[in-house]
This record gives structure tokens, sequence and C-alpha cells, in this order.
């Protein structure tokens, strides 16, 4: 029996939801009845996706600080990875304990921090002996021309890697980053109709898909010029 998103959240936030993860992978590996499976799916990837934005939160701390969004796509990307495995065959929880299980993720939270951190740093590096104005050191001059350019290409950049998502998939993307709404709201939208953690799966893929897409055209997707949600706003709201 799938328990509710609130559920899964308690059960997260006590000491049950290690063997919680562990009965549900044990449904997921049997053979039989593909609805309990599926639902089985969708409550694990919430509890795991809980469990690492915890881990994340308590690494935080010690590494570095990270803010609300970023705890989350890092617990996504880490979930989605782990989903995939489970889906492949190749990593079940059920094969541990509740010790082990909780020291996996817990290292896998902290090697995704690890990477947030040194991206933020190499994106955003400080000139030796560069102050902020309230150091009392002289901002750098901006370059105007290149900036501007910037702010027209990297929008239709984005729209095209949009473009390359379904149609469900742009829909609850565009739900979550424009409107900020949960994904028990975004499950109700016309366009979506699915389960909310499906919804949490889906993002995390697209916000995947996107990332890369962006590379690939030399962007970094978070990044964001200003104009680009008016710009991509516009482009998808004009379109329906």
């Amino acid at each position: 029996m799938s328990h509710g998103t609130h559920g899964l959240e308690a059960a997260a936030e006590g000491t049950r939801w290690p063997a919680r993860v562990l009965a549900l992978a044990s449904i997921c590996g049997a053979a039989g009845d593909d609805e309990a499976r599926q639902a089985a799916l969708g409550d694990l990837w919430t509890l795991i996706h809980l469990g690492i934005a915890r881990y994340v939160r308590s690494h935080a701390g010690r590494l570095g600080p990270v803010s609300a969004e970023d705890v989350r796509d890092i617990a996504a990307d880490k979930t989605l990875a782990l989903m995939r495995k489970l889906e492949a065959g190749e990593w079940s929880p059920a094969h541990g304990d509740d010790r082990q299980l909780c020291a996996f993720l817990s290292t896998l939270a902290r090697n995704g921090l690890v990477d947030h951190l040194r991206r933020a740093a190499a994106a955003h590096p400080r000139p030796a002996g560069a102050g902020s104005p309230a150091d009392g050191g002289e901002p750098r001059p901006h370059e105007a021309p290149s900036r501007a350019l910037f702010r027209i290409v990297f929008p239709r950049a984005l729209l095209d890697c949009l473009a390359g998502l379904s149609p469900r998939a742009r829909r609850i993307w565009f739900l979550r980053t424009f409107y900020d709404l949960p994904s028990k709201t975004i499950s109700r939208d016309a366009g979506v109709r699915i389960s909310s953690a499906a919804v949490d799966m889906t993002l995390a893929r697209a916000r995947v898909a996107l990332r890369v897409c962006m590379r690939h055209k030399g962007f970094d997707a978070h990044e964001l010029p200003p104009g680009t949600f008016v710009a991509v706003w516009e482009a998808i709201e004009g379109s329906r």
C-alpha cells in the first residue's frame, strides 16, 4: 500500500525511514503486481530524496553553505541516479541494513555537495587581491557588449533545450520554476495528471536534461542573465 507524501515526510523525519526504504526496495525487486511495484517505486523515490536532502543539509554545516534549491537539485540528481541503477538491477538497498543504507546515502550526499561547491567556486572565482566595494576594493568593469549578447543568446539556447523535453516534462518544469508550485498541485494540472512522486521524478530528469543540453551549448544553466525568465515565460505562455 502506497503512503501519501505527507506520511513519507513524517517517516523521513523520524527514525523508521531506513527500514521503510528497505521494505519498499524488496517490493520493487519482487515479481508480481506491477501496480504495487510502481507505487513502491514512487514512495521509494520520495524517501530516498528526503533522506539525501537531510544529509546534504547536515554536511553543508561543515563544508559550505548551500541554498534550499541547490539542496533539492543535489538530492534529485543523486536520487535519480540511484533509481536508474535500481531499475537496471545494478543496485538494491534491500541487500544491506539500516546503518549501511544511511552511511551510503550520507556519502552520496557529501559527494554531491562537494561537487556542487567546486562547480560554484569555479564558476565564480574571486581574483587575487580583489575586494568588494564594501572591502574598499574597486569593482571590475563589465564588458557591456558581450553581456548584452549573452542576455540575448542564453534565453534562445534555453528555449531550444526546453523544446527537447516532452510537453508534460516542459509543463512540470515551467510550473515549478515560474510559479514554485508544490508537486501535489502540479500533479493535478490538466497538462500533467500524474502522481506527485512521478512529478518529482520527471522534474529531476528534466533538470538533468536541461543542464546537459545547456552545457553542450556552452552555457551554465545556473547562470541566468537578466531577462531570461521574461523571455521564456512569454515564449511558453504565448504558445499556449
